[in-house]
């Protein structure tokens, strides 16, 4: 597993719903994997950006048992769950 960023950062309204056409555009790939706490899974936030990778065929992955500062357990344990997920 390879991990690759964006060369840009954007910021707008509604941006979390056009995630699947950006990635798909950008990366060229259709295996995400999100990696987020406990906390941000529960209240919901995750949602909407898996719904709309999802929704734009992407297979989504959620690994949610880091800490807000992670430690290098926490990392691998998250590598872990993608390189199973695919």
């Amino acid at each position: 597993m390879h991990f690759r960023s964006v060369k840009d950062i954007r910021c707008e309204d509604g941006l979390a719903l056009k995630l699947g056409e950006i990635i798909g555009s950008e990366f060229g790939t259709r295996s995400i994997l999100i990696v987020t706490d406990p906390g941000i899974l529960q209240v919901g936030l995750v949602d909407p950006v898996q719904k709309a990778l999802e929704n734009a065929g992407h297979e989504v992955t959620i690994s949610a048992d880091v800490s807000p500062d992670p430690t290098e357990e926490q990392i691998e344990s998250s590598r872990v769950v993608g390189n199973e997920a695919g």
